[in-house]
Order: C-alpha cells, then structure tokens, then sequence
C-alpha cells in the first residue's frame, strides 16, 4: 500500500473506478486503484469533490504544485476532469433540448 501524495496514475484509475462504479462503490475502486486502502480511497474521494466544489465554473486550473505562500494549487488532472464534466453536462443538456419536441418560439 502506497502512502503520501498520489501518483498521476492512481488518480487515472481512482477516476476509471467513478466513471465503472460509481461514488459510493469504495471497494471495487480500492481493487481497481491496487494500491491503497479502502480508507485511503475514501478519503481521496472526499478531497477530491470537496476540490471539485471549490474549482471554478469554467474548468480552468493551473498545473503548478504549490502556489504563493505554499498553498497547493488544482491538479492538472481535477482541471481536465472538470472541463470533461462540463462537456459532458453541455452535451446531455443540448441533447435533452433537441430531443424534447419542445421550441423556445412558441
């Protein structure tokens, strides 16, 4: 078992796990991660939609590791996740919008 910061690699598979699982399916993306715990992946769990509330709406971030005055910045990783997220929430909102039958000019 791993322990520290997480790799690029099990953050990949932390999120392969989400997308298959879902949230809540801790033990089966504790087996797809390898190596951590079931406590640890709960806990990145936990981190990770607490830094998912707090990103900005446009899915932007910055790739560096440490900021002014040491404070850590967003991932990479949470950065491109977000703006997949809003790809995808855009698409399935202008898919339900063209599938409704419904017109704005009525």
């Amino acid at each position: 078992i791993n322990h520290g910061r997480w790799s690029d690699e099990e953050h990949q598979r932390f999120l392969q796990g989400l997308d298959t699982f879902g949230t809540g399916n801790w033990k089966k993306i504790t087996d797809l991660v390898g190596t951590r715990s079931c406590t640890q992946v709960r806990t990145h769990a936990q981190k990770y939609f607490q830094a998912l509330q707090k990103a900005p709406a446009d899915g932007s971030s910055s790739t560096g590791v440490t900021g002014e005055g040491g404070v850590r910045k967003k991932s990479r990783l949470l950065g491109e996740h977000l703006k997949d997220s809003n790809k995808n929430s855009n698409h399935n909102k202008n898919h339900k919008d063209s599938t409704n039958g419904s017109s704005d000019s009525n």
